[in-house]
């Protein structure tokens, strides 16, 4: 095997290193930019400087500078040090002409065209045309498939950009360092038991390996196939989400052609995908995160979902499940209660497997949380003030409580609490109400039942109503499912235990439910920044929608990707343009459209023909919302259109034949402004 000692690194960018000189249009003899490259090249996890320099004819007058990015589907800009990908990441020189970048721990997705800028005294940015193109790419272990079969093997540690020929390259196999070498490529031989395993490289100066690759002319040797689990035990709560890792690794001469998890295997026949599997529909997502990533998540957990799950890949040479593959545990969270040698009592929150990450709990008495209590222990002196009802939970999953527990005794302990007590819920979606209640253990179990409020009795609900469900799927803990909702729908909802313990718990208040749609809201006047003026759009509901959602814009129907918050600025158009908004999960659920005035026309208001000294008016008409705010009436001429007057009407008295000609008017509001087709107005001679 061709390898080396250890020595320095030096690799040098694509395209041309000279000195690009860019003239800002306007201000040729006062404002440059000096950049070192037009296009640089890194590798994932590595730091790059990009080189630049500007001049102005005076550099105390420069206020400030910055680097940005447009986005790619509307030209909006990203500046890079108010972006939260980029901006713990990021630095830029600050000393007299210096505006050099720096960009440390680069990622795939910082591949793009970067772009800089300065602001002088008088507010102006000054922007070059032109930018820095950086890609951003991985190494990869590559073998020469024309050398299957051969003694010598060449493997190369490639990359999609062209690198020095003399880097040095550190190299790993199965696992631990091997060596470096002088380029980018090394020579194995097969039939060396000692160079036969798996391979990963980096370049010297970098952290990132790249994924490995197994190597070996013979492709049934077993050091060449190989599936590792992070983990071969896994434990989830009910309700919640678990993520089941791995890795696998193959031949470098083979592709893989099909991969899967399953839980059985049939004798003679395939496996069966857990996607397939009608218990798992739309609860399993494959997903690879980086090469030979083949990790899996399993949402809503549910008690038959605890199983051994293993993994298995297809190649163009063969196959291979990793065994003994992954158990899946799956867990309530329970309470027990015990005597101190104080007299207190110690309240421990457990699980029958041991849940991952080191979980922060959280402690509710009689629904509500405890102090700041974040083990899974709570210490109670029973005092009178510490009586009722007590439950736990792991933090971000706070609806799945455990059943609660009466403390001091069961007699102290006749309550119904909720996981919330206010929901805002978007109209036409569905919504849980998630409701705990303990009582008295010397008593027989109680009948829950769901009522909504009303004067003077509360109704009880019936699954009688198609969009009403009950649900149980735990001790002492009822939900209400409420489907297709609609702003009549708005009210308290509460939880009740029937005779004859209704007077138990009656006097307990409920959940109140506000059932909103969404309206987009456009402030009042535009705004103008650099010379575009802009407004800003928020997306409206009546009460605050739960959970902190995500909100999705649209222009025209197609998305757009910088707003992804309550509101969007956007620039004021000339044409036509609408938006709507909507919430991630209910993209379906739209608000109307907020759109430019469309559809304006102008006509005459007079009938019939008009004469020399008559009066005649001229009416302005367009949809739009928000509604127009200004009409504006305009007489096409030769030389330039000349602007009349504005106002929805446009009368003319004392007419005569210099009136004649041809008129349109231009309607305005916030989104943006259309005009008319021209209307002609001839004038008849007495």
């Amino acid at each position: 095997m061709c390898l080396n000692g250890g020595v320095a690194m030096r690799y040098q960018t694509s395209g041309s290193i000279a000195a690009i000189l860019l003239i800002l249009a306007g201000v040729q003899a006062q404002h440059s930019v000096t950049l070192s490259s037009q296009s640089l090249c890194a590798v994932t996890g590595s730091t790059v400087k990009i080189s630049c320099k500007y001049t102005t004819p005076d550099s105390s007058r420069v206020r400030e500078r910055e680097w940005y990015q447009l986005q790619s589907s509307d030209g909006e800009e990203r500046v890079l040090s108010k972006d939260p990908q980029y901006s713990a990441r990021v630095s830029v020189r600050t000393e007299l002409t210096d505006c050099g970048l720096t960009v440390r721990n680069v990622r795939r997705r910082d591949s793009g065209v970067y772009y800089f800028r300065f602001r002088t005294s008088s507010g102006d940015w000054i922007s070059a045309s032109s930018g820095v193109k950086l890609i951003v790419t991985d190494f990869q272990v590559k073998i020469d498939h024309e050398a299957a079969g051969k003694r010598r093997i060449k493997v190369t540690c490639s990359s999609n950009c062209s690198l020095n020929e003399n880097l040095h390259y550190y190299w790993y196999r199965n696992g631990r360092r091997k060596g470096w070498s002088r380029g980018a490529s090394i020579w194995l031989d097969s039939t060396s038991p000692s160079d036969a395993g798996s391979y990963s490289c980096k370049l010297s100066g970098t952290w990132q390996r790249s994924p490995p690759v197994c190597v070996a002319a013979d492709s049934n040797k077993n050091n060449c196939w190989k599936i590792t689990y992070s983990s071969h035990s896994v434990c989830g709560l009910r309700g919640s989400s678990v993520d089941l890792s791995c890795s696998y690794e193959h031949p470098g001469t083979q592709t893989v052609t099909k991969s899967v998890w399953f839980i059985k295997e049939r004798a003679g026949a395939e496996p069966v995908d857990v996607r397939e599997d009608e218990e798992y529909q739309g609860r399993v997502q494959y997903r690879q995160s980086f090469q030979n990533d083949c990790s899996m998540k399993i949402t809503r957990l549910r008690e038959r979902d605890a199983q051994t799950y293993r993994f298995r890949f297809y190649t163009d040479g063969g196959e291979y499940t990793g065994e003994p593959g992954v158990t899946l545990s799956v867990t309530d969270l329970k309470m027990t209660v015990s005597d101190t040698d104080s007299g207190g009592k110690d309240l421990m929150c457990s699980s029958s497997c041991t849940l991952p990450n080191n979980p922060t709990y959280i402690w509710y008495k009689n629904g509500q949380p405890v102090s700041d209590q974040t083990s899974n222990e709570l210490h109670l002196h029973i005092r009178a003030v510490d009586a009722g009802s007590y439950s736990c939970a792991v933090r971000g999953y706070e609806e799945l409580c455990s059943p609660a527990v009466c403390v001091p005794d069961q007699n102290s302990c006749w309550n119904v609490s909720y996981s919330t007590q206010t929901i805002c819920a978007l109209t036409g979606s569905s919504v849980d109400i998630h409701s705990y209640y303990t009582f008295s253990g010397q008593q027989s179990d109680p009948q829950p039942a769901w009522y909504i409020r009303f004067a003077p009795q509360d109704k009880e609900l019936t699954a009688a109503d198609g969009r009403v469900e009950f649900f149980s799927d735990r001790a002492n803990m009822n939900i209400l499912r409420l489907k297709h909702l609609t702003e009549s729908d708005s009210s308290e909802y509460l939880l009740r235990l029937k005779a004859p313990y209704w007077n138990r718990t009656h006097s307990s208040a409920g959940v109140s439910l506000s059932v909103t749609g969404l309206q987009v809201k456009v402030e009042p006047v535009p705004v103008t920044v650099s010379e575009e003026p802009t407004v800003t759009l928020e997306c409206s509901s009546t009460c605050t929608l739960s959970n902190n959602p995500t909100y999705i814009w649209y222009k025209n129907g197609q998305h757009v990707i910088h707003c992804k918050s309550v509101s969007c600025s956007v620039d004021v158009v000339s044409g036509e343009v609408s938006y709507t908004c909507a919430v991630e999960g209910h993209e379906s659920l739209l608000s109307p459209p907020v759109y430019s005035p469309k559809n304006t026309r102008a006509v005459m208001v007079s009938s019939g023909e008009v004469v020399e000294g008559e009066s005649v008016t001229l009416s302005c008409s367009s949809d739009s919302n928000p509604p127009v705010l200004i009409y504006s009436w305009f007489k096409q001429r030769a030389a330039s259109d000349a602007p009349l007057t504005t106002g929805q009407n446009y009368t003319i008295t004392n007419i005569s034949s210099q009136h004649s000609g041809l008129y349109y008017c231009t309607a305005q509001n916030q989104l943006g402004q259309h005009s008319s087709t021209p209307t002609r107005l001839d004038v008849l001679c007495t």
